[in-house]
C-alpha cells in the first residue's frame, strides 16, 4: 500500500511544486508589503493567498478524481490493477493518499495564514484595535462573529465534507466503468450519478447536523462519523464492483 501511495505522490508532484512556488511568491510579496508599509502589495498578496488556498484545496481533490478516472478509462492506467495488490489495497492507498493530501494542504495554508496574522498583530501597536477593525469589516458584509473556535471548526468541517465528496466521486466513476461501461457518454452519466449521490449525502448530512447540539465539537464529531461511514461504504462498493464487473 505504501508503494502505491508513493506512486500517487509522484504522479501529482508537479502540481504540488507549482502550488508551493506560488505560495512562496505571494508570501514574499506579503512580507515586503507588511514591513515596507506598502498597503496595496500587501492587500493583493492577501487576496492572492486566499484564492490560492481555496483553489489548491479543491484541486488536490479533483486531481485524485481525474487520476482515478484515467486509471479506469485507459489501458495504461488499468495496469495498476494488474500489480500484485488486491483491489482494496489499491483503492485504500488512493483514498488514504487523497485524505492525507487534503489534510496536509489545509494544514499548510492554515499554518501560513496563522503566521501571517501573528506578524500583522505584532506589527500593530494595538492588537485589540486591529481585531476590532477586522470584525467591523466582516459585519459590514455579513453578520459574522469570528472566533478561534468557529474558524477551526469551519475548516475542519470543510475538510471532512470534502473527503466525503471525493469518496462519492470515486463511487460514481467506479459504477460508470463497471455496470455502465457499455453505455455511451459515460462521463456525463458519471457526473449525473455523482450529483445524485452527493445530493443524497448532503440531505443526510444536513439532517444529522440539525439534530445535533448547536456546538462545534458535537457537530464536528457527527460530521466525522458520517464521513467515515460513507467513505467505508464507498470503498467496499468500489472494491466489490471492480472485482466482479471491471471491463475495458
Amino acid at each position: 500500500m505504501l508503494t502505491i501511495m508513493k506512486y500517487e505522490t509522484i504522479r501529482q508532484r508537479l502540481s504540488k511544486f507549482i502550488m508551493l512556488g506560488l505560495l512562496a511568491v505571494l508570501e514574499v510579496v506579503f512580507l515586503i508589503g507588511l514591513y515596507g508599509q506598502l498597503d496595496k502589495p500587501m492587500g493583493y498578496a492577501i487576496v492572492g493567498l486566499t484564492f490560492l488556498a481555496i483553489f489548491s484545496f479543491m484541486y488536490v481533490s479533483v486531481e485524485s478524481i481525474l487520476n482515478y478516472n484515467q486509471d479506469l478509462s485507459k489501458k495504461s492506467g488499468y495496469m495498476l490493477f494488474m500489480t500484485p495488490h488486491s483491489v482494496y489495497e489499491i483503492l485504500g492507498a488512493k483514498i488514504i493518499h487523497n485524505i492525507l493530501t487534503i489534510i496536509l494542504t489545509a494544514l499548510v495554508f492554515g499554518l501560513v495564514a496563522f503566521l501571517d496574522i501573528m506578524l500583522i498583530l505584532l506589527k500593530y501597536d494595538s492588537i485589540q484595535y486591529f481585531l476590532d477593525q477586522i470584525q467591523q469589516i466582516l459585519n459590514e458584509f455579513a453578520d459574522l462573529n469570528i472566533s478561534t473556535a468557529s474558524i477551526v471548526s469551519t475548516v475542519v468541517l470543510m475538510v471532512i465534507l470534502w473527503i466525503s465528496t471525493v469518496a462519492i466521486a470515486f463511487l460514481a466513476i467506479t459504477l460508470t466503468y463497471t455496470f455502465l461501461h457499455a453505455v455511451p457518454a459515460k462521463g456525463l452519466i458519471s457526473f449525473g450519478i455523482f450529483l445524485a449521490l452527493n445530493f443524497a449525502y448532503s440531505w443526510v448530512s444536513n439532517h444529522l447536523l440539525d439534530a445535533l447540539p448547536n456546538a462545534y465539537m458535537p457537530r464536528t464529531l457527527g460530521a466525522a462519523a458520517l464521513t467515515a461511514v460513507v467513505a467505508a461504504l464507498c470503498l467496499w462498493l468500489d472494491g466489490w464492483m471492480l472485482t466482479r464487473k471491471l471491463a475495458l
